[in-house]
């Protein structure tokens, strides 16, 4: 996997909690353990993270900080009592530890630029609507021209498709229980295979969902947040 860079881009903390539970994400990057939507990221990228984690204000139960571009941070401050949904409430002095906080981000998005502008073909976990993963393609294109791009995305409704130089596969992580690693390796695994890329079916951005019969609905649940990370 040496010629292959890793990266894990959202919605939530899933793909990076997959990645780290199977030994292979060694080091972190800015959206591993933060709530993200593809709107966030659109204006991420145009910005060049210039506002990411600024301008921080805290959700209405006290269990998150929202930065300016609408990204959710459960993670990275004190946590006092869970809430009735499992989550932790944020002290109120988190701002004593927004410094180190900013720091720590910086050198996450460093190391994000760094793999984004890499020649190495780049492998993204992701969880998202198949829809949404056609149009993060677009921002990488569009913001690091990166086209060598390998999608694992864990959505209900499967397909692997490839469009120009980028692979999309979509895959079921949740078959049995929530976000299981056996399916994010298998996937992975597939995928750095190069006799299972030429399976693939050769697509546009245009038709893609033609592939696609009777698309699931994915809900969005309040469990994924009622863990810890560190």
């Amino acid at each position: 996997m040496d010629k292959f860079n890793f990266i894990t881009i959202g919605y939530d903390c899933s793909p990076a909690s997959a990645l780290r539970g199977l030994n292979m994400r060694t080091f972190a990057l800015p959206f591993d353990w933060v709530e993200s939507n593809i709107t966030s990221l659109e204006k991420c990228f145009h910005t060049h993270f210039s506002f990411f984690h600024t301008k921080l204000r805290l959700n209405k139960k006290r269990t998150r900080l929202i930065d300016y571009h609408g990204f959710q941070f459960p993670h990275d401050y004190p946590t006092i009592t869970p809430d009735s949904t499992g989550e932790n409430i944020i002290v109120n002095n988190w701002s004593d530890f927004y410094p180190e906080n900013l720091e720590k981000y910086k050198r996450r998005i460093e190391r994000f630029n760094n793999i984004l502008n890499d020649d190495n073909p780049i492998i993204i976990l992701c969880r998202y609507p198949n829809s949404h993963v056609i149009f993060l393609r677009k921002l990488f294109i569009k913001y690091y021209n990166k086209k060598n791009l390998i999608f694992v995305n864990s959505n209900p409704d499967k397909m692997f498709i490839k469009i120009d130089d980028t692979f999309i596969l979509s895959c079921n992580t949740d078959i049995n229980t929530w976000n299981e690693a056996n399916i994010w390796e298998e996937n992975i695994v597939n995928v750095i295979n190069p006799d299972f890329l030429d399976t693939a079916i050769d697509t546009d951005i245009y038709n893609w969902h033609k592939l696609i019969k009777n698309p699931t609905p994915i809900p969005i649940t309040k469990k994924r947040f009622a863990m810890t990370f560190t």
